[in-house]
């Protein structure tokens, strides 16, 4: 049985909680909130503990671990962000040294600060302009993990966002090999690939290339609530109980069953519907590039852009990168979508705006990006827009781009939400 229907039952029980939470599984202040309240609960008997789980939530884990096809797969309510301190600290000492993509998450830096961590940093390529940076070589792991060997520094891991924001896939198989033959772990932040591998037609995950710890973003592709995220470990270069022993010191001590039941109805979901959602998805994403294969002002990110690169796999089929033309910035055509068209975009920058789809995505919201993309390369053509340069400060000041994997200054942890 699903957590979600087991929380229902014991809501809809006579059992009478005097214990955490204060609102008793009742007394909700917003009604739009009661049936989140409703589930929500603490460690009570016969419920289980998520740092000792040996019943429901033991259950709903191995479901997520049967999904991805892992021994060891273990729940975040804290988000993707504890997962990537977690495996960091699990596979380093204080003072250690790391290799990193130089265009990791602000978590990835923040835990070289936290545990005094020295770091080599390996620099993505741009593609097709200067917002968008491709993948990580294994070539390029294998020179640097050789380079601070013969300076006598073993590295301790390798890290790698995979995917990236435009949704670059590096070549994690590669990647895996070139680490592990000098026995060093790899951990990947794909956190905005937690799709991948769950269908034939989907490029391959980072579970499946071999990588020794995992981070997924339930909330971001997935449809989990927003805050989800699973930690996976597989291989014998990963010391278990430090993972585990990190897991409990960087997570709450509170985890919410809310949280954790969104999850397992997401995992649920794609056991029981999973081949049927993606089919239907690739379905209506295969149109819309169809659809929009004539614009002229407005290129859109294919597979036929990384074509022949020996830093990039795949390209992720839940992100939807745009480049406009000279005519329009990025920013532009975001207040332009919103405005006009009432679409909110992910992210949007000087040089492209990212979209994210997933099997959430229907085919009308499909065919009104599509509508309303055809319509703005129409007005460009016909000289109807024009980049304000007023207006783009003023977008950029108010913080749209919230890109939190844009490369630093080595040693600098990022700013953003």
């Amino acid at each position: 049985m699903s957590l979600a229907k087991i929380l229902d039952e014991l809501h809809n029980s006579d059992q009478y909680p005097l214990h955490m939470p204060g609102h008793k599984r009742d007394y909700s202040p917003e009604k739009l909130l009661s049936g989140a309240y409703s589930l929500d609960i603490t460690e009570i008997e016969g419920y289980d503990n998520l740092y000792d789980a040996q019943g429901i939530l033991r259950e709903a884990m191995d479901r997520a671990g049967k999904l991805y096809r892992c021994p060891n797969t273990y729940f975040l309510v804290n988000g993707s962000t504890t997962g990537v301190i977690t495996a960091i600290y699990a596979v380093t000492n204080q003072g250690d040294h790391i290799i990193i993509a130089s265009n990791c998450h602000r978590s990835v830096y923040s835990t070289i600060e936290l545990r005094e961590l020295t770091a080599d940093y390996m620099e993505p390529d741009k593609l097709l302009c200067d917002d968008i940076y491709g993948g990580i070589k294994p070539e390029s792991v294998k020179k640097t993990i050789e380079e601070s060997i013969e300076k006598g520094i073993r590295p301790a891991a390798v890290v790698i966002t995979s995917p990236n924001y435009d949704g670059i896939i590096s070549d994690i198989e590669g990647i895996v090999k070139a680490a592990h033959g000098y026995k060093v772990p790899v951990i990947v932040d794909e956190a905005h690939g937690a799709h991948l591998s769950l269908h034939k037609d989907l490029p391959k995950g980072a579970i499946e290339a071999g990588a020794d710890i995992v981070i997924h973003s339930t909330h971001k592709t997935l449809a989990a609530m927003t805050q989800t995220a699973l930690l996976h470990v597989q291989g014998d270069l990963v010391d278990i109980t430090k993972v585990e022993k990190y897991w409990h010191t960087f997570q709450t001590s509170s985890p919410s069953y809310v949280l954790m039941a969104s999850i397992d109805a997401a995992v649920n979901d794609l056991l029981d519907n999973g081949d049927k959602l993606w089919k239907e998805f690739l379905h209506n994403r295969s149109n819309f590039y169809t659809e929009t294969k004539g614009l002229e002002s407005l290129h859109i990110l294919t597979e036929g852009d990384i074509r022949d690169r020996a830093d990039i796999a795949a390209l992720d089929p839940c992100k939807i990168t745009v480049i406009p033309d000279g005519c329009i910035d990025g920013i532009m055509l975001q207040r332009i979508l919103l405005d006009d068209y009432h679409i909110q975009l992910e992210l949007a920058s000087a040089g492209r705006i990212i979209a994210i789809v997933t099997y959430g995505d229907t085919a009308d919201g499909f065919r009104r990006l599509t509508s309303a993309l055809k319509e703005i390369d129409e007005k460009i053509k016909k000289g109807e827009l024009k980049t304000s340069e007023v207006t783009t400060q003023a977008a950029a000041a108010s913080g749209e781009n919230r890109n939190l994997y844009a490369p630093c200054i080595p040693g600098q942890v990022q700013s953003g939400n």
